[in-house]
């Protein structure tokens, strides 16, 4: 039987840039996070956009809930000379990454995940959006049911008593050819794993 089982979710840009605006002189780029799927981003928010981490903690029957929202960037570069005209950063609250419905028992564990960020540059731009809900067993076993935008990349990994992660659900905006556009309503994607 597992003691603690860990889920993960994070939604990341695998460019280092991309381009908001192009003129013939100039580019307007925001960062992304520069990186692959993976699970060890952990006390790394600069690796995603937004992350959620619950630890399901069976001997003591308790859920923990931990959330971080990743920094944005802005660059104008000029085009001629690559030189970086101006930056700058920006910091998107993380209230909107939320637990709900909590509920544990020594062999069970159930709970709502919701998310919510949009870019703190741009007053008008569309949030990163998920929401889950998500059962745990004392087995190890994980059941993810809910929807997420298609942009940007989206992973869900879980980790059982400290082992190794286990992927339980990818989607890579780069395959689909899903851009920003696809931050505005309602989530294209929807998921039903148990892994």
């Amino acid at each position: 039987m597992a003691s603690i089982v860990e889920v993960r979710l994070a939604a990341f840009i695998p460019q280092a840039w991309i381009d908001y605006m192009r003129t013939s002189e100039v580019v307007v780029q925001f960062n992304g996070n520069n990186r692959e799927f993976t699970y060890y981003t952990e006390n790394q928010p600069e690796l995603s956009k937004m992350t959620q981490h619950v630890v399901v903690d069976f001997n003591k029957k308790e859920i923990k809930h931990f959330k971080s929202v990743g920094s944005t960037i802005e660059r104008t570069v000029d085009l001629e000379t690559g030189e970086v005209l101006r930056q700058f950063t920006g910091h998107a609250s993380s209230d909107g990454l939320t637990i709900s419905n909590q509920s544990i028992s020594s062999t069970s564990a159930t709970f709502k995940l919701r998310a919510s960020a949009a870019n703190p540059l741009v007053s008008s731009a569309p949030a990163i959006d998920w929401e889950y809900t998500i059962t745990v067993t004392n087995t190890g076993k994980v059941t993810v049911n809910g929807t997420h935008d298609g942009y940007p990349a989206h992973e869900i990994y879980k980790r059982v008593d400290y082992g190794t992660p286990t992927r339980i659900y990818t989607h890579d905006p780069r395959v689909t050819g899903e851009t920003p556009a696809s931050l505005a309503p309602p989530m294209e994607h929807s998921v039903n794993r148990t892994v």
